[in-house]
């Protein structure tokens, strides 16, 4: 028996979701939208109650999971395993990182690309052009081209617990809101990490390692990791299927089934 507990990503500020100090919350590139911690149980596992900090995409758990249990399936099914690793696919194979603290396979990964992605940088600026959203990690350093996300703050459980959810409940739109439904933030002021313009993309640059809440946006100083970084980014974009979004009719109101 193997027991994995995870999340899906990170807290919903707006649900009492607290993600401090990470900055950001559910629906944002920001580490604290996107970062979460699991735990895994099994008596197959030979270092029990260490920690493991390494790169882990959700995609790695299929693969990983099916090396632990593969030897213990009939022949056959072992062979549709065997068939599966002989394929193409983003996870990798953590399993002997996590049960014998073996070298990391892992040193990239994607966070999203999505070039339709509603910016808020445009709307709340009033600009008609859309930057869309993405973002990619590459050891420490992590690349976001566009708009994360607008709750970009560092929202601390002193400011979750003053917010006015009768005004939260009643706002059209979370993704894109000032956040105006609370009195105070109790956060002291440090560099936010703005975005810098390159090639008329709003572009971000964290080394994680160092600065693990995106306090500081070192992008202007490191312009040759930009670029090799956002190679890479389009390497992965030009490879994705592309987003087949079609337009709100009302034919496909859920009123009209039931709700559903």
């Amino acid at each position: 028996t193997i027991i994995v507990f995870m999340s899906d990503n990170g807290g919903f500020i707006y649900g009492s979701g607290n993600n401090y100090p990470l900055r950001g919350t559910k629906s944002t590139l920001w580490e604290g939208g996107t970062k979460s911690v699991s735990f895994i149980y099994s008596k197959m596992l030979e270092n029990k109650g260490t920690k493991n900090d390494k790169l882990f995409h959700v995609v790695d758990w299929l693969p990983t999971l099916l090396t632990a249990v593969k030897n213990s399936l009939p022949s056959n099914e072992q062979d549709k395993v065997e068939k599966f690793f002989s394929e193409d696919w983003d996870g990798v194979d953590q399993w002997d990182m996590l049960t014998e603290n073996k070298v990391n396979k892992r040193s990239e990964f994607v966070y999203n690309i999505d070039p339709l992605f509603e910016s808020c940088i445009d709307e709340l600026n009033g600009l008609s052009r859309s930057y869309g959203q993405g973002a990619i990690r590459i050891g420490d350093l992590k690349l976001i081209v566009g708009d994360p996300g607008s709750h970009d703050g560092h929202y601390t459980p002193e400011f979750i617990s003053k917010i006015d959810w009768t005004c939260v409940n009643s706002a059209e739109s979370y993704a894109c809101s000032s956040i105006s439904c609370n009195t105070s933030n109790n956060e002291p002021e440090k560099e936010m990490g703005y975005p810098f313009m390159f090639r008329e993309w709003p572009t971000y640059l964290f080394d994680l390692k160092n600065d693990p809440n995106e306090y500081h946006n070192i992008a202007i100083n490191n312009l040759d990791v930009v670029e090799e970084m956002l190679q890479r980014y389009k390497e992965y974009e030009s490879s994705m299927i592309p987003p087949n979004s079609a337009d709100e009719i009302e034919e496909g109101n859920p009123i009209n089934f039931n709700g559903v």
